[in-house]
């Protein structure tokens, strides 16, 4: 039992270090890709949208100095205009919906997932589209945070929109709103119920880097719920009305 134990932890050492090695070397001819996009976006904001139930009390800001990115379904919601969309394990239906949005447009961004146990790989379906960017994800979950996207596997930090919050950082805007993010229970679109407790590990890395960046007051977290009290904090009145909140105790959302 004990020689058996011995192989089953060896193989699976072997396992993660291969995955490493692997993505290491996929990033190196993929993510190179992404250097075209260092600073791209000093002076900007970014808002990364999500599929969160608080999404509905978010109206965007109709001007030139913000870009948009969208996480997974996203884009089903049209009061936005989207410039990126980032997609990883999705599944394969509604996938073409994803891809052929804003054609020319809009760049999407789909991981190469060095995991075996990807249910999906977005990359693959998506290696023929011309808008797309593909990038690769680091061959071990919950890693430390790239300060180099362009030469280094993108940190699976074991969601989508992680993903999305390394290009911003990469890109240097002066802040990044996250909308829709609520890190509790519940989609907008496939009305699922589940939870999304589990990503706080992965929020918690992104702001040990952010500390690390000194930009303490570059991420804003709109309507926070699973996430208050981890980033900056700013709520929509609808929102802080519905919550029955104190709105002289809320930094309310300017649109």
């Amino acid at each position: 039992m004990g020689n058996r134990i011995k192989k089953t932890i060896r193989d699976i050492i072997r396992r993660e270090i291969t995955d490493v090695i692997e993505a290491n070397n996929l990033a190196i001819r993929y993510n190179y890709e992404l250097r075209e996009y260092r600073g791209l976006y000093t002076g900007k904001d970014i808002y990364i949208v999500g599929c969160g139930p608080t999404v509905k009390y978010f109206t965007p800001k109709d001007d030139n100095n913000s870009v948009f990115i969208g996480v997974n379904r996203a884009f089903k919601d049209t009061r936005f205009v989207f410039d990126y969309l980032f997609a990883q394990d999705q599944m394969e239906e509604g996938m073409q919906d994803f891809l052929s949005y804003r054609e020319s447009k809009c760049r999407k961004l789909v991981a190469i997932i060095p995991h075996e146990d990807a249910t999906f790989r977005v990359a693959d379906y998506s290696s023929q589209m011309k808008d797309t960017i593909r990038y690769v994800l680091s061959g071990r979950r919950m890693c430390k945070v790239p300060f180099d996207i362009s030469v280094e596997p993108i940190a699976d930090l074991c969601g989508t929109v992680f993903s999305a919050v390394q290009f911003a950082l990469f890109t240097n805007p002066d802040h990044i709103y996250l909308v829709g993010f609520d890190c509790s229970e519940g989609n907008t679109y496939n009305k699922s119920s589940n939870s999304y407790n589990y990503q706080l590990e992965g929020w918690h890395k992104i702001k040990d880097h952010i500390q690390l960046l000194k930009k303490d007051n570059l991420l804003i977290s709109v309507n926070p719920i699973g996430l208050k009290g981890l980033f900056n904090e700013v709520y929509t009145l609808g929102f802080a009305n519905e919550m029955n909140a104190d709105i002289n105790d809320c930094q309310l959302y300017d649109n």
